[in-house]
């Protein structure tokens, strides 16, 4: 049976996911991209509940299709 490996980097900009193999072959890739918002001058925030859970289902569904 082969494994895999699923890895997820939540970023500023965009949360990137990857499908490896147990030989470090990269089967798939995705990337969902999301906006910061910037309320005032010098600050910068994200709602981190929705986009984490939201990127991590998302990519999770693409790279197992």
């Amino acid at each position: 049976m082969t494994r895999y490996v699923i890895g997820v980097d939540v970023g500023t900009y965009s949360a990137k996911g990857v499908l490896v193999d147990a030989d470090g072959t990269v089967i798939a890739e995705h990337v969902v991209p999301y906006e910061l918002s910037i309320p005032k001058p010098g600050w910068a925030e994200h709602d981190a509940d929705a986009i984490w859970w939201s990127s991590l289902t998302t990519i999770t569904r693409a790279l197992l299709v």
